[in-house]
């Protein structure tokens, strides 16, 4: 490279890192004037999304674990544990979360569009000089939600502008519905597949490695627990049939122990995250049983339903099952 165009090309790199605002550092104009929180946090207090427990660290994604599943990318405490930048540009701001390295849209249309329509938006978006955008996944798209009790929840967490709309593809689809194709959408009283007909809104993102159909993950199994080496998620193997009421299952799992390690009740993101696309009734990998019912989450307003792997608001004064779970060290 002939001198002048290495300096010119140091010049602009420089003028794009002095365009980057952290939380630590300047917030976005935008992210103040929607009442946003750059740094990404979805209220205080050590509490993440789903209500559960967190510590400061952002940690880093795991390098193992198969690049086709997409939760290889969104480990399970994110975005809680998440730390945001936020870069300006001349169509609006790009969200970068340094956990699982995905880059979103931050001024994403509320228009609805058929899922055809909306993974060819983000095919042919150019969005600040970008043009390399897609549709997420649904583990990704679940990643920068905001769980909380009825009318609370939010389709992106507070590093982000409002995305008041009923329902978002994602680009996860049921291999199973082939006369009526069907894929999944996030919305903020459900998590559920639609037929490709219906119309919901789109988020873009950019980030990770190439991605391709939804496979079965693969656990290490013991006597008692299931491990996900991506996630680092030690899961209680064979739960009970008993039925528990919020707090009880909360009691049950807290004073289980497995492997040597205190369980818990997992957060919404965790349970989702054991949601295997490929299956249905039950939609779990068979290392965990065949039950294909629902299970409380450490959110008492949401539980996931294994028989299809929907993740909805849960109805007060019901009891569901509970399967604890374990962060490995």
């Amino acid at each position: 490279m002939r001198l002048p165009l290495l300096v010119s090309a140091i010049a602009a790199g420089l003028l794009a890192c002095a365009s980057l605002k952290t939380a630590a550092e300047e917030s976005s104009p935008d992210a103040s004037s929607s009442g946003r929180d750059p740094s990404g946090a979805d209220g205080g207090g050590g509490r993440d999304d789903d209500g559960a427990a967190t510590d400061d660290a952002s940690g880093t994604a795991p390098a193992d674990g198969d690049p086709r599943w997409p939760q290889s990318r969104v480990p399970a405490d994110a975005p809680a544990s998440s730390s945001y930048t936020i870069a300006n540009g001349p169509d609006g701001a790009i969200v970068t979360d340094s956990v699982t390295g995905l880059a979103w849209q931050d001024t994403a249309p509320t228009l609805l569009r058929t899922f055809e329509q909306a993974s060819a938006y983000c095919a042919d978006l150019v969005y600040d000089g970008l043009d390399d955008w897609r549709l997420p996944t649904r583990i990704e798209g679940i990643g920068i939600m905001s769980f909380g009790g009825p009318g609370e929840t939010k389709l992106v967490s507070a590093a982000f502008s409002a995305f008041d709309v009923s329902c978002a593809w994602t680009a996860s689809v049921d291999p199973g519905a082939v006369a009526n194709p069907r894929a999944w959408t996030l919305g903020p009283a459900n998590i559920t597949t639609r037929v490709t007909t219906d119309k919901c809104a789109a988020r873009c993102v950019r980030g990770g490695p190439p991605l391709g159909a939804p496979i079965t993950k693969t656990y290490d199994v013991s006597a008692d627990t299931v491990i996900d080496p991506v996630t680092r998620l030690a899961w209680e193997r064979t739960p009970p049939d008993t039925l528990h009421e919020h707090a009880d299952a909360a009691a049950r799992c807290a004073g289980l122990v497995l492997g040597g390690r205190t369980m818990r009740l997992p957060t919404v993101k965790e349970l989702a995250s054991i949601v295997d696309e490929t299956r249905m009734t039950p939609a779990i990998a068979p290392v965990f049983g065949d039950r294909a019912v629902r299970f409380s989450t450490a959110n008492a307003r949401w539980l996931v339903d294994f028989d299809r792997g929907d993740t909805f608001q849960a109805a007060s004064g019901f009891s569901y099952r509970a399967r604890c779970v374990a962060t490995l060290l």
